[in-house]
C-alpha cells in the first residue's frame, strides 16, 4: 500500500495516449470517383511487422530534462486527479523480422504529450495522448510519423520496476512527409509506469506498418 501511494503522487505529471476516430458519411459515387477507386484496388498493400519499445529518452537528456512541460493537475472531488498536456522527449525502438529487407523508417527520438484521468482511491484510469516521433534513419527523408493512443489504467507490478501503474494501449498512426507519407501504423502495447522518468513500454501485439505500393 505505502509503494501504491508512493508512485500515485507521482503519477500527477501522468497521462498517456489516446486514439480519436472519426466517421465520414458516404456520398454518391461518379464515374471519375469509380476510377481512382479502381486505381487505387490495383496498389499492393506491403504488411510489415514488427516489435516495438519505449518510454523516456534518458540517453538524449538527463532527468529532469527530458520533461518539456509538466504540464497541469489538479483534484476534484476528493480523490479523482485530472492531468493534461504533460509534454516529454522520448525514443520508440522498432526491431523488425529478420527476413524484412527494408529499412527501418520507424525507430527514433519522440515527442509525448499524455494527459489521463485518475482515481486516487483505486489506482484506475484512462489516459491518453499523441506522439511524434522523428525516424533516426535518414532514408526517411525528413518524414515523420504522428501516433495517437489511448488505454485503461490500473495498479499492477514488474519483476524489475515494482510497483507500477499498468496501461494496455492501442496505437494508430500516420506517415507525414519523406518516404514514410502515407504509411499507416497500428499496434498494441503495455506501458509499465511508475513516473515520467521511469516508464518502458513493450510487449505489444499486432504490430505493423503498412505502406500502399
Amino acid at each position: 500500500m505505502k509503494a501504491l501511494k508512493c508512485f500515485l503522487v507521482l503519477f500527477s505529471f501522468l497521462g498517456l495516449m489516446f486514439v480519436g476516430c472519426s466517421d465520414e458519411s458516404q456520398s454518391p459515387v461518379g464515374p471519375s470517383d469509380q476510377s481512382i477507386q479502381s486505381s487505387a484496388s490495383l496498389q499492393k498493400n506491403i504488411i510489415r511487422s514488427f516489435t516495438g519499445k519505449e518510454g523516456p529518452d534518458v540517453l538524449g537528456f538527463l532527468p529532469p530534462l527530458t520533461l518539456i512541460d509538466p504540464g497541469s493537475s489538479k483534484i476534484v472531488d476528493g480523490n479523482k486527479m485530472i492531468s493534461r498536456g504533460m509534454i516529454e522527449h522520448t525514443y520508440f525502438t522498432a526491431t523488425f523480422p529478420l527476413d524484412d529487407p527494408r529499412p527501418d523508417l520507424l525507430s527514433g527520438k519522440g515527442i509525448l504529450e499524455l494527459n489521463s484521468n485518475f482515481d486516487l482511491a483505486t489506482g484506475e484510469g484512462f489516459c491518453w495522448g499523441k506522439l511524434t516521433v522523428t525516424p533516426d534513419n535518414p532514408l526517411a527523408l525528413g518524414g515523420i510519423w504522428e501516433i495517437s493512443w489511448h488505454g485503461e489504467m490500473y495498479p499492477g507490478s514488474d519483476p524489475i520496476l515494482g510497483a507500477v501503474i499498468i496501461c494496455p494501449l492501442k496505437w494508430v498512426g500516420h506517415g507525414k512527409g519523406g518516404a514514410v507519407n502515407g504509411m499507416q501504423l497500428h499496434s498494441d502495447d503495455i506501458i509499465k509506469y511508475i513516473d515520467p522518468f521511469n516508464w518502458r513500454g513493450d510487449g505489444g501485439q499486432n504490430c505493423y506498418i503498412k505502406e500502399h505500393k
